[in-house]
């Protein structure tokens, strides 16, 4: 996501701040937050620390207020994320569950049927920790 200057055209990262090109115009509030919040949502799931990015946001000219609230929705939309992925494991999981179980109704092999299953509710069992707890379980 990069900011345009309406003066000189220039393309720049709103991190920046201010444009490289003219030095004059400045990026809105608005883009500068949803940057941080894109970045420290990044970073949160890649497993660094709330603190060092609550530090380098309050380094960055914000709040501690603001900084604060940005790394609340920041660490929301990961857990929004992660546990949609653990309802996509559920539902595999029990997909494949039911599949070995209809295979086994069909006699295809023990083996085919145990590694369904296993597989299954090894799924099941992970997306449902991913679900309740929003954790990455990668």
């Amino acid at each position: 996501m990069l900011a345009v200057c309406p003066q000189c055209e220039v393309h720049f990262s709103p991190e920046v701040g201010i444009c490289p090109g003219c030095e004059v115009y400045r990026t809105p509030l608005d883009s500068t937050v949803e940057y941080e919040t894109i970045q420290a949502e990044s970073l949160i799931s890649s497993g660094r620390s709330k603190d060092e990015l609550l530090i380098n946001l309050v380094h960055k000219g914000f709040s501690e207020l603001s900084a604060d609230q940005i790394l609340s929705d920041a660490g929301q939309r990961v857990r929004r994320t992660n546990r949609r992925t653990g309802s996509y494991r559920m539902v595999t999981g029990t997909s494949l569950m039911m599949a070995g179980g209809l295979l086994g109704a069909v006699s295809m092999g023990i083996l085919t049927l145990y590694g369904m299953l296993a597989i299954g509710f090894t799924l099941f069992l992970a997306g449902l920790i991913q679900f309740v707890t929003g954790a990455n379980l990668g």
